[in-house]
C-alpha cells in the first residue's frame, strides 16, 4: 500500500508528503508510528508537551524540503514542529530534536 502511495504521488506532479498519523504518552511507553496509518499534506507535524505526551500528523502548511521548524509556548514549554519531508515526523527522529530543543530538560 505505501509504495502505491508513493508511486502515485511521484507520478501526479504534487509535492504532498506522506507522514505518520500518531500519538502517545511517552517516548518510552507511548505508541510508536507505522506505516498503517498515514495521511498527506503539505508538511508534516509533531507536537509534544513536557509532559511527554506528543501527537504526530499532516498540516496544509507549506515549508521548506528537508527543513524543521519548531516553536515552543513560552509559558507551558509545549513544542510544536512542522518537517518537510516525507515521514519526517515519527517519533524517533523527532526525540534528539525534542530533546535539544525545550528549554528545561528532556523530553520524556
Amino acid at each position: 500500500v505505501l509504495i502505491v502511495v508513493c508511486v502515485w504521488f511521484a507520478h501526479s506532479g504534487c509535492a504532498q508528503l506522506v507522514c505518520h498519523v500518531c500519538n502517545g504518552t511517552s517516548i518510552q511507553s507511548g505508541n510508536y508510528c507505522n506505516n498503517d496509518n498515514l495521511c498527506t499534506g503539505n508538511s508534516c507535524t509533531f507536537d509534544a508537551q513536557l509532559s511527554g505526551a506528543w501527537s504526530a500528523g499532516c498540516s496544509d502548511e507549506p515549508i521548506r524540503n528537508e527543513t524543521t521548524l519548531c516553536i515552543v509556548e513560552e509559558g507551558t514549554q509545549n513544542l510544536s514542529c512542522n518537517c518537510g519531508s516525507n515521514f519526517c515526523n515519527a517519533v524517533l527522529k523527532m526525540e534528539s530534536l525534542l530533546n535539544s530543543s525545550l528549554p528545561n530538560g528532556t523530553f520524556v
